[in-house]
Order: structure tokens, then sequence, then C-alpha cells
């Protein structure tokens, strides 16, 4: 029988964490048109918002394997993620409802106060709210579609090998459904989280079961190295936004036994306040419009905007995460 393995502290996934963080603020700051001009139009656009997407993957495998070991009723999940989660989300939010004057319609600000705004996107348009802070949109699935899976850990506990295989196998070709979908510009938020997510946790069961094996840095590096180039080229050829989903696990699965320069300090940092990068880059790039001016032709204003975000994200990591999640080397269960 095959041994299980233990969850860990994944450093080389925080690492990635960290710099699809920075990839998704760097994408709002114009990342599609230096990229254009670099490669003098080869990439015109890319589909950078294909980061979330791996986010929730890997979301979904550190987050199993948390609960796997710990079997939290739904009172203590709720307790625990609504802990992780909302602080920045609600902070995120405050911030952009101040900065519109309070000029959003109550029903908006109420959806995103309970964090279920965007739970009906793409799906009900009626029932689909704006997240006053864009990012946020993916925190709504991160806490709700875990807790309905809580009942089927007993049973992916006892998953084999070949079930857990074969679930992975089912959850990738729904997952690449909706990475395609999304390259098609139908983005179906709720396919999107759902089989992410659930692809991740799968992942993780099958992790799990994997004896021990020899730790290939180079391979985890090449397969995070080639998810950018999917995310580059999705956008011109869409029938690529297909593999995102096998390359994002090869990278989460692999990665979870490797130590490259992605677990150095600076990427650990990085990777530590990601959660707040994802989440505070708006409201700052938009204080910044409204006080200093566009920073669209101003690599300055840019720079101010990812200096001043990085320097926030670390203090709210400090004074607010951390605290909250009871210490300084417990994995980020949540997708950024």
């Amino acid at each position: 029988m095959a041994r299980t393995r233990a969850a860990g502290h994944f450093t080389d996934l925080d690492g990635m964490r960290g710099v699809l963080a920075v990839t998704v603020m760097l994408f709002h700051l114009g990342l599609n048109a230096l990229v254009a001009r670099l490669t003098h139009g080869l990439v015109p656009i890319g589909l950078w918002t294909l980061c979330v997407d791996f986010f929730l993957i890997l979301s979904g495998f550190v987050l199993y394997l948390s609960l796997h070991r710990r079997r939290p009723d739904l009172k203590r999940y709720f307790i625990k993620r609504l802990r992780r989660l909302a602080p920045m989300f609600w902070i995120g939010t405050l911030a952009m409802l101040l900065l519109l004057a309070f000029n959003a319609p109550l029903r908006v600000v109420i959806a995103n106060a309970l964090i279920v705004q965007s739970i009906f996107k793409g799906l009900v348009p009626r029932l689909n709210f704006t997240s006053l802070d864009h990012p946020g949109w993916s925190v709504p699935f991160e806490l709700f579609l875990p807790a309905m899976a809580l009942p089927l850990l007993p049973a992916m506990a006892r998953t084999n090998r070949r079930a857990a295989t074969g679930l992975v196998a089912v959850l990738l070709a729904l997952a690449a459904t909706f990475t395609f979908a999304l390259a098609l510009r139908h983005d179906i938020a709720l396919g999107r989280a759902a089989f992410g997510l659930g692809l991740g946790a799968a992942l993780a069961r099958l992790w799990q079961l994997r004896p021990t094996g020899e730790s290939r840095p180079a391979l985890a590096v090449s397969l995070f190295a080639l998810v950018f180039a999917i995310m580059a080229f999705a956008g011109r050829i869409p029938a690529l936004a297909i593999l995102f989903p096998l390359i994002s696990i090869g990278c989460v699965y692999f990665g979870a036994r490797t130590r490259t320069f992605l677990s150095t300090r600076p990427f650990q940092a990085i990777g530590r306040w990601s959660y707040s990068i994802y989440l505070l880059h708006v409201p700052i790039l938009t204080l910044v419009g409204q006080t200093l001016g566009s920073v669209a032709g101003s690599a300055w204003l840019k720079l101010l905007v990812v200096v001043t975000t990085i320097g926030i994200a670390a203090l709210m990591y400090r004074f607010v995460e951390e605290p909250l999640m009871g210490g300084p080397e417990r994995p980020a269960e949540t997708a950024p």
C-alpha cells in the first residue's frame, strides 16, 4: 500500500504565488502594452487573468492538506477561513468605497460586505454584483466552495492512487474547458473556481499517495516558465489555454518537493505578502490616479504604485494577516 505523505510548508509554491500576484498587479499597470513593445507586436495581448486559475489550483492543493489534517466542523472552518480571507478583502473593499466617495448602489455594498458579490458571475446577471475591489471576485469562492466540500473529506481520504488519478483527470478536463472558455471571452467564474479548487484538492490527495521521490527543480522551474508562456500567447492562440491547468498542476505537484530560487528570501517575502498585494494594488492604483494623474504614460507613477503596494502589503501582513493566522510560518491557504 502506498504511503500517505503529510502536508508541509511549500516554499517554492509560496514563491510562485508571490510572482503571480505581482504579475496580476503588473497586468493592471499595463503589462500587455509593455510585452507587445518588447516583442515588437509578436505577443500583442496576454491572458494574464489565468494567474487566478493557478491560484485556485494552488489553494485547493494546500487547503485540502490542511483540512485533511485537522478535519474541522463547519463552524471551525468558517471561523478560520473568515480570519484568513475577510480582513484584507474588507480593507480593500472599504478603500475602494472611499475612493468612489461611497458612490455605489446599496445592494452592491451589501453583497461585497457579505463576500457573495461574484458567486453568480457569468451565470445569473441579475445576481452578479460588481466587486468594488476587482481582484476580490475570487474570494467568495475561496470561502464558500471548500465549505460545501467538507462532507466529502472522509471519502477523499479513502481514495487509492488509481481513483485519485481518475478524479484528477476528470477535473483537469473540466478545468481546461473553463480556461478555454475564458480565452474565448466567456468568463464563468463559478466553473473556474469550482474545478480549479477541486483539481487542486484531488492533486493533493494524489500527492499524498505518491512515495517520496526525487526532487526535480529544473522541471518545476521549466513548467513555471511554461505557465507564463501560455498566458502570454493564449490571447493570440486561445487553444493554448486548454493546456494551462495541466501545466499548472505539474508546477504544483513537482514544486511541492523542490527548493529553487523561488525559496530564497525575496521570493518568500513576496509570497507572504501576496494576498495583500493582490487585493490592495487596485485601490492604490486608483488613489494615485486620482491624486497624481493617470499612470498610463508614466513609468515613475507605475513604480510608485508597485513600491507603495509592496510596502503596505508587508505592513498588512505583519500587523493584520500574521496575527490572525497565528504565526508567520503557516502556509497561506488562499489563492494569491
